[in-house]
């Protein structure tokens, strides 16, 4: 229990300012839509951003990065992407929804303080608690992050966002 409140601790000054940079972002390139689902709060919700963000297609002005290797975040990602590879491996809108999703999920638990080390088990094989779905042509599947990997993920977010983490800690 320590371990995991400690660990929220390490981490919440680089959420935020992945979530800080997120806003800052999508408010510059559409501030009429970002004023409206604010609905009368200075600040609309993060799944409304999120959710604004795959509406508005702004996947690729956002983040405008070559991609993420979910590879190094779980083991179990590894075959996924060769799967359905374009130019660039997996299309980046899509690398951009998966990472915010798994963004969201990290946030959300930290913020509730969910034990972040938790994983599933089922038939002596481990599966992170972290993860999000996405359907590929017609086959589901799953991107996750393993509890270790969190920060990693979080690091490699950033240094897409651009933001100086050094600064948050």
């Amino acid at each position: 229990m320590i371990e995991n409140i400690l660990f929220i601790k390490h981490i919440s000054g680089k959420i935020l300012a992945i979530e800080n940079e997120i806003r800052k972002r999508v408010k510059n390139i559409v501030l009429d839509e970002y004023i409206s689902i604010c609905e009368g709060h200075s600040a609309p919700s993060l799944g409304a951003l999120i959710r604004l963000i795959f509406d508005e297609k702004l996947e690729n002005i956002v983040f405008n990065s070559k991609g993420f290797e979910f590879r190094k975040y779980c083991s179990n990602n590894k075959d996924r992407i060769k799967l359905y590879k374009g130019e660039d491996g997996i299309y980046t809108h899509i690398q951009v929804q998966i990472a915010l999703n798994l963004y969201r999920m990290i946030r959300n638990r930290a913020f509730h303080g969910a034990d972040m080390f938790k994983v599933y088990e089922k038939n002596g094989k481990t599966s992170p608690r972290i993860f999000t779905q996405i359907y590929l042509g017609k086959e589901l599947l799953n991107f996750g992050i393993e509890p270790y990997n969190i920060e990693i993920f979080l690091d490699d977010l950033g240094d897409i966002l651009g933001v100086n983490m050094w600064d948050r800690l």
